[in-house]
């Protein structure tokens, strides 16, 4: 529910500052080192998306910075809401109706992925056009390293108002009103900043007249000076969180369609798992075959894939632990650059309270923090950019309808909303789907993972 500052009581304005003040004092204190700078833009910034995409009929002249990029979505710190993933960074440029055409120049980042998407702004976070690394061709006498014909250079990308999408020769669309332009990056290469080695993309704007305005990037990002009017007018507020407790077992399914007001990434399709209520004394046990990724960290291409692989089946994936509440951030993710395997190539990672991976783990377990108890979770697999030739995806999966309505956003899915599509989206994905389950502490300490599954009522052919 989204409420303006007028409609908001004093009364329910200390509760709710009160209530995130409590759950901050929760995070690991590395947040309060980024984020103690200034302590109003950690309150303001962390709901920008969600303030930004929720809320239609946004005045386009409330956002007219005289830089590029000034927003940046991250996840640490005050940028971290919308569920980001923990290698990537999101950097937001509001576009308003004045300007018909938005030409983007820029580096192509040593990265794994980048990609440039533009959201309707009257029809919020609705995804309208957008294009991708390998699809941008680079300019004149330079090459596209996320290609074939490799290479390093340059290119230019415009934003021109169109109804339509995909017009093509590096063009994306957009509408004809107040839009918003997000330009991304996954996973820099080894020893590269966030924006993989090169600087953000310059912007030229140009009106129906002709006139120009450029733009360079921002000299920083997520001011309060800048995002003050908008939480002036908006006011994400009221998550509608349920109460329950999960049963033993946890399904995974994608959503027909991802919220909105999330700002998702056409490149990605999720599956996620409701796990309800932290169950003190008790923790979660996923496995799952590891899909294989390219090896772009340590300097390959996006189409040489990582040892041991012999071919490169996702872009990119990982798992992770979400709050569900405003403004939606990420508690830890486990990424296919990080995640422990064992002989067989599968994943076993484990998600418990404490505040560190607890020294009872074996060595070839992953482990991701639960974060506060207090608040409810989304679990989500991520998979992006699947090849052509690897029939196992979410996004398989999604084309074979193993989906549930999602239409109930804010409010989160059930168990039993998810469960129907889980089990048709683990026969489409077979070994690659996680299977998750809660489990006893010292069932996991004395049997593994197949104990825990054992305890949950799963029959051994349905895991080994």
């Amino acid at each position: 529910m989204i409420r303006t500052a007028r409609n908001v009581s004093s009364k329910q304005r200390v509760w709710f500052h009160s209530l995130t003040a409590s759950r901050w004092a929760k995070w690991p204190r590395s947040f309060f080192r980024e984020a103690i700078v200034d302590s109003r833009a950690l309150i303001v910034a962390g709901f920008i998306a969600s303030a930004l995409a929720l809320v239609p009929g946004i005045a386009a002249a409330q956002f007219s910075p005289d830089c590029a990029w000034p927003y940046e979505l991250t996840p640490h710190g005050a940028g971290n809401c919308t569920w980001p993933d923990t290698t990537a960074r999101y950097w937001m440029m509001p576009l308003e109706s004045k300007w018909v055409q938005m030409a983007i120049h820029g580096s192509y980042p040593n990265a794994r992925y980048m990609s440039f998407v533009t959201y309707d702004g009257q029809r919020p976070g609705n995804v309208h056009d957008s294009i991708y690394d390998a699809s941008i061709q680079p300019d004149a006498g330079s090459g596209n390293p996320f290609t074939k014909q490799g290479g390093s250079g340059t290119y230019t990308v415009k934003v021109i108002r169109s109804s339509g999408s995909n017009p093509g020769d590096n063009k994306i669309a957009t509408e004809s009103g107040f839009s918003w332009v997000i330009y991304r990056i996954y996973l820099p290469d080894e020893g590269q900043n966030t924006t993989g080695g090169v600087v953000l993309p310059g912007v030229t704007l140009t009106d129906q007249n002709g006139n120009t305005q450029t733009l360079a990037p921002c000299a920083a990002v997520n001011a309060f000076s800048d995002l003050s009017t908008v939480m002036n007018q908006f006011y994400p507020f009221d998550t509608g969180v349920n109460s329950y407790v999960s049963p033993d077992r946890l399904w995974f399914a994608p959503p027909d369609k991802a919220p909105p007001s999330l700002v998702p990434n056409p490149n990605n399709k999720y599956i996620n798992a409701a796990p309800g209520n932290y169950q003190h004394g008790r923790i979660i046990v996923m496995r799952g075959k590891a899909p294989s990724f390219p090896n772009t960290y340590n300097g390959g291409s996006v189409l040489q894939p990582a040892k041991p692989f012999k071919t490169v089946q996702l872009r990119y994936w990982s798992l992770c632990v979400n709050d569900y509440t405003v403004p939606f951030p990420a508690v830890d993710c486990l990424t296919d650059l990080n995640a422990r395997l064992d002989r067989k190539g599968f994943h076993t990672t484990v998600i418990s309270d404490d505040l560190m991976a607890p020294d009872w783990l074996p060595a070839n377990v992953n482990w991701l923090p639960w974060g506060d108890e207090q608040t409810n979770k989304a679990i989500f697999f991520r998979n992006m950019l699947p090849a052509a030739n690897f029939p196992y995806s979410v996004q398989q999966a999604i084309l074979d309808g193993c989906t549930y309505s999602f239409a109930s956003f804010p409010i989160p899915p059930t168990p039993v909303q998810i469960e129907q599509a889980g089990h048709c989206a683990q026969a489409v994905m077979g070994d690659y789907y996680p299977v998750g389950v809660w489990c006893d502490t010292p069932t996991f300490r004395r049997s593994g993972w197949k104990g825990c599954f054992r305890a949950a009522g799963m029959t051994a052919s349905e895991y080994e």
